[in-house]
């Protein structure tokens, strides 16, 4: 990881928000000049709906592409410039099996997580897969990303955050996370971009990002894409499939439905700074 100068540091979660946008414009215009297909997700597909913008007690921005949009934009996607692409396949020491573009001008660092490059303030970048076979094939499947997931997440942890108080399995525990350690979160996050593309994606009925830990209310039908809408969010206008009510129930449930008050906080932790 490059040693960075840092500067400024950027304490208004509204600053963020507001560099974060401006990633989504540059991505979004990079998408728009090469013909890529792109759609606004998670939570982002949710704050447009249902706030017309972030989400109150949100922070991050979070798209999805077709897996053979994604390749291309990893194929074209300028080496050099404002806007750095971080990827699994490309990036050392990246840990995730979903791709970032980050402002190179900022660093941030994540509470909790050791991250071995550097990151500025992102949008998140979800492959979009097929899936195939029997439901009881797309389980055992869907089951093994899982368990792959949490071995990923449990390898960039600190092994004090695994351990239970007064608990007689934190020998097993420990013995765990150095196996897991030893592999690493960046070999896990390569393994499941690599099976994810298995099946392939055109001519596949069912798919989503297989990667996930919506585990089975991430599968949805692919033509659901296949119909788009433009959305308000932040005072512009990005694309989201036309049935997003599909998407957003399958993820949330009755998503117009506010969570209680002690569940409206921020999800993500991290420090960030302007770098000098």
């Amino acid at each position: 990881m490059k040693q960075k100068e840092l500067g400024e540091r950027i304490t208004d979660l509204s600053e963020v928000k507001k560099i974060a946008v401006e990633v989504l414009d540059a991505f979004v215009s990079f998408c728009d000049a090469h013909e890529l297909t792109y759609f606004l997700a998670y939570g982002t597909l949710l704050g447009a709906v249902r706030h017309k913008g972030f989400i109150p007690w949100d922070d991050d921005i979070d798209v999805t592409m077709p897996r053979p949009d994604y390749q291309r934009l990893l194929e074209l996607w300028p080496k050099e410039g404002k806007y750095a692409l971080l990827e699994c396949t490309q990036t050392e020491g990246y840990l995730y099996p979903f791709a970032k573009v980050c402002d190179s001008e900022t660093f941030i660092q994540e509470s909790g997580i050791e991250v071995s490059c550097d990151m500025g303030i992102y949008i998140d970048i979800f492959p979009l897969d097929g899936i195939q076979g029997t439901p009881e094939e797309s389980q055992r499947t869907l089951h093994q990303f899982e368990t792959m997931e949490k071995c990923r997440m449990y390898s960039m942890m600190p092994c004090k955050d695994l351990l239970k108080d007064g608990s007689g399995s934190n020998f097993s525990r420990k013995l765990l996370w150095q196996i897991l350690r030893r592999i690493g979160p960046c070999r896990f996050a390569k393994w499941m971009d690599h099976r994810a593309q298995k099946y392939g994606y055109s001519g596949r009925e069912y798919g989503g990002f297989l990667s996930t830990r919506f585990y089975t209310r991430e599968i949805y039908p692919l033509s659901v894409l296949e119909h788009t809408t433009k959305i308000q969010f932040e005072g512009k206008w990005y694309t989201a499939p036309e049935d997003y009510d599909l998407l957003l129930s399958l993820l949330y449930g009755d998503y117009m439905q506010l969570p209680p008050k002690e569940e409206q906080v921020l999800k993500h932790n991290f420090k960030a700074w302007r770098c000098q």
